[in-house]
Order: structure tokens, then C-alpha cells, then sequence
């Protein structure tokens, strides 16, 4: 029994070697749907059991093919494999471009769920890790016109200077092959089957100046986001998101999606654990390390990045244990800082208190840091004690013996939903204490 998938490579193999039948009845050669082809196989081994089963497919059986469907449902010990040449080999031998730095996907097939992990939209991110791609397409959903529109409505891509191939009916005697840029084959009629390759024009990322800006984007209302901010996160293609835990989400990210739409960005996580900084962490160093190299992976392809980060970046920000790594992988990129709204700022606003006025002298601290805080507290006018959590009670029996208990504040996640501010520091119990949380002494 013979079994091919389509009535077209039915028609190739006549056409190429009309003997190639001859040795065989035409009632052994069957055409036989390819997501019907397991069940007739159990069909004829059911009538047949000793016999032997031949499907004849397209490219190479394992690759995108229906050899790894027949070793599932019969093992490895029933099936033999004889490999062949893909279309995406011929394709990359057609344009003489190596393939083995390139992603390679198909989307022959796939609508709505995305059956082998992935789909049309993840294209553009793909080309960002890869630089260099090649899709197995088909004539509904997945054609090249619509891998070409879906290049230039997304923001990671649409700026890249991308060229696209459009290899039809590789091993035919007309085949044919369109180099070009995506902007040409949205409405260009194309044949099946055929190969799209993407790559990045290396001319065009030499001529990208890209830019890394770091912006902050307040301490958790949205309304609190610059509009210098709102600009630029609306314009760049790619946002590092720093966070915490590396199976969590970003509070940065979610003041973000809460004032713009981010839909088609590409988002970066950047994990960073959340240890005291010392000068031989080793695990802090990797991930900021890791960090920085992503950010140039997308910098050197042309493509601006903005990394964005509660609060102010300059006020105790994580960037800047990034920024003389960045200088060392480029000393000439281009960083610029967008100031936001402060956690302390907001704190004070909305506990309706001033920070400083005429000759006052004021002191930020973060909390844990503060070797002898009742000396501080002598020298200052307004002292602030930034993620106080961990050590407040410490820092009440210092403000109780110094009888300065009623000049205290407790505030806790300024400018988010669940925000608390507590006048009377006696009254936080142990549930009100928040990582996001600091303590205002005003004497």
C-alpha cells in the first residue's frame, strides 16, 4: 500500500518518472487526506497486519513533516525513515544565505491556536533573538502577504529595514524568487507552495542610531506618568521590565499598561533579585550583566529600548548598576534619563507636608542602611527612612527615647490603589508593613 497526502504530489511524481508506478497496481496507490492518513494505516493494519505501508510526503519526514505523527502513534521500532531535502534547505541554497544561524518555523496549517507554541505575531520577536528567519507557509491564513503586513504593523519591526524572500515552488520548473522589502509584498499574488525568508539588512541597522531611554514612571498611580514619558513608551518598539522575582510580574509594568496600550511591543523581563547590593554578589552581577546584553542585542539591530523603573531613576534605581556596563559594551550609546514622580514625593504630597523649607536640611536614607540613625535625626530637619519595614520597630524605640514619636509618619505604597499613611506611627500594626513603605520625620 502506497499513500501519498495530495493529489499534487501525486501529479509531480508522474510527472517526473512516469515508470515510477508501473511496478505497482493503481488500487495500492491511495491519496489520502494528511489528518486521515493515521487512521487508514490502522485500518489496513487491522485487515493486513504483516503488511508494509509506504507514505510518500514532501521535504524531509521529520521536519515539519508527518514522520514525527507516525512515531507517536506507532513507535519508534514500526517506522523507518528515509530522510529527503527541505524546501527551507533549497530555499537557503536558492539565495545563498547560510541557514544554520537562522530560526525556522511553519505556520503550514496553523489557524487560531497556535499548535506548535507559536504564531503570526510572534514573528517579529523572533527576528529581534534571531536576525535571520524562515516560515513554511500556506494559502490561507499564513501567506506572505501576511507575514509582510504583520512586519510592518508591529512596532519591534516596523522600523528595521527588513529584507523578505519569497521562494515559490522551490524543485518546479517554475520556480521563482522576489527579494524585497515587506512594504512590496502586501498585495503581490503569490503560488504554493512557498518559503518566506526575513532577515535584517545590515546596512540599515549601520545606519540606526538608536537611543536607550530610562524612564520613570512614578510610584503606582498612571496619571502620575510624564507626558514626555507617554510619548516616548508609545514610540519605542522594546521595554525592559525590571522585576523581583523571576516567575513574577513588574509593578513598573503594570503603571504602564495602566495609561497606554503596549500591544505588538516587545517586552524584555530583566530579573533581578532582590538582595542587598554588596560588592561580591555574584548572582546580582550575572542577572545585570544578562540585563545589559539584552538591551545592546536590540540597541546594535537599530532599535530603540526604554527601561522603565518605579519612581525616579536617579533616586536609589537599579539602572545605574547597569550603566557602566552598557558604557563598556558601547561607550558611545546614547542614554537618556526621563525623571518621574519619587515615592517620597509623592509620600509627602499626599501626606500634606513639606519636605523642606527655607535653610532646612533633609536627609534620605534607606532604613536598613542607617548605622546610627539617633545621629542623624540630631542633624536634620526632615529625615526620610525609605523601606523602613524591616526595621521599624527599631527605628520607634529610637524616635520614643528621643521624644520625637508625634513628629513621625508612616506611609505606606504612596500612590497606589492600597496605599496608607498613618499620622500616628503607633497605630501600624504588623499587616501595614510594606516593602514600598517609609517613614517622614519632621522635627
Amino acid at each position: 500500500m502506497i499513500i501519498l497526502p495530495s493529489n499534487r504530489l501525486l501529479n509531480v511524481l508522474e510527472n517526473e518518472d512516469s515508470d515510477y508506478f508501473s511496478h505497482f497496481s493503481k488500487d495500492k496507490i491511495t491519496v489520502i487526506e494528511v489528518d486521515k492518513i493515521v487512521g487508514a494505516i490502522n485500518s489496513a493494519l487491522l485487515c493486513h497486519p504483516s503488511s508494509i505501508i509506504t507514505i510518500i510526503c514532501s521535504g524531509d519526514p521529520l521536519f515539519f513533516g508527518i514522520g514525527r505523527r507516525l512515531i507517536k502513534e506507532f513507535g519508534r521500532d514500526m517506522v523507518e525513515i528515509l530522510p529527503d531535502l527541505s524546501s527551507i534547505q533549497l530555499a537557503f541554497s536558492r539565495i545563498k544565505e547560510t541557514w544554520d544561524d537562522a530560526f525556522l518555523m511553519s505556520l503550514h496549517g496553523i489557524s487560531g491556536q497556535k499548535r506548535l507554541g507559536y504564531g503570526m505575531n510572534d514573528i517579529p520577536s523572533f527576528l529581534v533573538k534571531y536576525n535571520k528567519m524562515a516560515i513554511l507557509t500556506d494559502s490561507r491564513e499564513n501567506t506572505p502577504c501576511a507575514i509582510a503586513k504583520t512586519l510592518i504593523s508591529s512596532p519591534i519591526t516596523a522600523n528595521l529595514g527588513l529584507i523578505m524572500f519569497v521562494c515559490e515552488r522551490l524543485g518546479y520548473p517554475d520556480e521563482k524568487i522576489t527579494e524585497g522589502k515587506p512594504q512590496e509584498f502586501i498585495d503581490m499574488p503569490f503560488t504554493e507552495p512557498n518559503v518566506v525568508v526575513i532577515k535584517m539588512d545590515s546596512e540599515h541597522v549601520k545606519s540606526c542610531e538608536a537611543t536607550l531611554f530610562v524612564i520613570g514612571v512614578g510610584p503606582g498611580d498612571p496619571e502620575l506618568l510624564t507626558l514626555k514619558a507617554m510619548r516616548i513608551l508609545s514610540s519605542v518598539p522594546c521595554i525592559c521590565v525590571p522585576k523581583g522575582k523571576e516567575e513574577g510580574s513588574s509593578l513598573a509594568l503594570s503603571i504602564v499598561e495602566g495609561a497606554l496600550n503596549l500591544e505588538g511591543k516587545e517586552i524584555i523581563p530583566a530579573y533581578f533579585p532582590m538582595k542587598k547590593t554588596t560588592a561580591s554578589c555574584s548572582e546580582l552581577d550575572t542577572k545585570w550583566q544578562e540585563t545589559a546584553e539584552s538591551i545592546m542585542n536590540r540597541i546594535d539591530k537599530g532599535m530603540s529600548v526604554a527601561f522603565i523603573t518605579l519612581g525616579d531613576p536617579t533616586l536609589y534605581n537599579t539602572f545605574f548598576y547597569l550603566y557602566d556596563r552598557l558604557l563598556e559594551l558601547n561607550s558611545e550609546l546614547d542614554i537618556q534619563i526621563i525623571p518621574g514622580v519619587s515615592s517620597i514625593n509623592a509620600a509627602a504630597s499626599r501626606a500634606g507636608i513639606p519636605l523642606g523649607l527655607a535653610d532646612e536640611r533633609i536627609a534620605i536614607l534607606p532604613a536598613n542602611y542607617v548605622d546610627d540613625l539617633e545621629e542623624t535625626l540630631k542633624r536634620f530637619d526632615t529625615v526620610v527612612l525609605m523601606k523602613v519595614h524591616k526595621v521599624f520597630d527599631d527605628v520607634v524605640k529610637t524616635l520614643d527615647c528621643m521624644g520625637i514619636l508625634n513628629r513621625a509618619l508612616y506611609i505606606s505604597r504612596a500612590g497606589m490603589r492600597d496605599e496608607k499613611i498613618f499620622e500616628n506611627i503607633m497605630d501600624v500594626k504588623a499587616e501595614d508593613l510594606d516593602y514600598f513603605s517609609m517613614m517622614i520625620v519632621r522635627k
